[in-house]
């Protein structure tokens, strides 16, 4: 997660442009604003309860820091941001294995590995995707549900029910199809 798995991350970003580069959004470079203390409490003060990461910390128990608890974790933030590492702490994460429902919850192949990474890491992820909010929703298609300002899963569970109703009512085919990718 925070150092890759490409020696070359460079040759690899090539490759990959290479490939998939037509499916790309082409446009300039996007520079954002370092992050600050408002724009963490903003952010901590949305999450929504979720599991703590190894340190013990929830998303939401950030919410209760102070400003300058705030400040100091933007200037650790952008110093990183800058090349500083991360502190060892905050790149440990945890593996919980959750059953797809298989017929031997024993089975690892039929399990799907969940990692959760340190609260901080996970506000630092969020800021970031509010900061880029008015870049994405510039190249954001209407059938892009993660990541794309106030949409999520159950939007597109709703427009996928409303397109199998609409075939239905009117006669013609509907067809899905669910891809889960192998280990």
């Amino acid at each position: 997660v925070f150092d890759g798995n490409w020696q070359d991350p460079d040759t690899a970003a090539d490759a990959f442009f290479a490939h998939y580069g037509q499916y790309a959004v082409q446009g300039p470079e996007v520079a954002v604003d370092p992050i600050s203390g408002e724009s963490l409490r903003r952010c901590a003060s949305a999450s929504k309860p979720t599991a703590a990461g190894l340190d013990g910390w929830a998303p939401a128990d950030l919410s209760v820091l102070s400003n300058r608890a705030y400040e100091r974790l933007a200037e650790l933030l952008n110093a990183i941001e800058q090349g500083a590492p991360w502190p060892d702490a905050i790149t440990e994460a945890r593996a919980v294995l959750l059953n797809k429902g298989g017929p031997d919850p024993a089975d690892p192949m039929g399990c799907r590995v969940l990692k959760i990474t340190s609260a901080v890491y996970r506000l630092w992820g969020r800021t970031r995707l509010w900061d880029l909010q008015p870049w994405v929703t510039q190249w954001a298609s209407t059938r892009l549900f993660a990541g794309v300002p106030g949409k999520g899963a159950a939007d597109a569970w709703y427009d996928t029910a409303l397109d199998a109703e609409l075939a239905a009512e009117t006669g013609n085919l509907f067809v899905g199809v669910s891809l889960d990718l192998f280990k």
